[in-house]
């Protein structure tokens, strides 16, 4: 996986 991906996700994830 990559590493801008997961950081993506998981900015998403705590803005949700």
């Amino acid at each position: 996986m990559s590493a801008s991906a997961g950081t993506g996700v998981f900015m998403l994830s705590l803005m949700s």
